[in-house]
C-alpha cells in the first residue's frame, strides 16, 4: 500500500479495510475476524493505521475508545493483537499468551491454526473499554 512519505497516521475505516486486504489468506482472516468482534462489542470504536515508518511502511491497525484499545500486527508466523493495558484485564479464559511478563501490556498471538474464542475475546474487549472509560491507566 502506497502512503505519502513522512505520514505517521492514516485515519479511518477505509484505510484499515485496505490494509487488511493487503494481507494474505489466514492472516487477513484472523485479523478481520478480531476486527469484526471488536466492532460488534462497540460499533463506535475508531480505527486508524499508525506508526508508518521506513522499516514498516504499511504501519499497523490501531483501535481506539478514549485511548488505544488494541493494536493488530502481523509477525513472521502469527498474527498478534496487543492490549496496551492488558495486565489489568480479567482473562479467565487465558487468551493472553504473549507479552505475559511485560509491565502493562498483554497480547494474543494467533498462529495459522489458532481458533479465537469469540466470547472470551469480546469479554476482553468489554473489559478494556470499561478500563478506558474509567480513565485508569497504568
Amino acid at each position: 500500500m502506497v502512503r505519502p512519505s513522512g505520514e505517521e497516521t492514516v485515519s479511518g475505516t477505509a484505510e484499515v479495510e485496505a490494509w487488511l486486504k493487503g494481507l494474505y489468506g489466514w492472516q487477513e482472516r484472523s485479523l478481520s475476524r478480531a476486527r469484526r468482534l471488536l466492532l460488534a462489542v462497540d460499533p463506535g470504536v475508531r480505527e486508524a493505521i499508525k506508526w508508518l515508518k521506513p522499516s514498516n511502511p504499511d504501519g499497523v491497525p490501531v483501535w481506539y475508545h478514549g485511548g488505544i484499545l488494541c493494536i493488530g500486527d502481523v509477525l513472521k508466523n502469527r498474527v498478534r493483537i496487543t492490549f496496551p493495558e492488558g495486565a489489568v484485564l480479567r482473562d479467565p479464559s487465558h487468551l493472553f499468551n504473549a507479552c505475559l511478563t511485560a509491565g502493562s501490556m498483554r497480547a494474543i498471538d494467533m498462529p495459522k491454526e489458532y481458533k479465537l474464542n469469540e466470547r472470551a475475546f469480546k469479554s476482553l474487549v468489554r473489559g478494556a473499554i470499561q478500563h478506558l472509560d474509567a480513565g485508569e491507566t497504568t
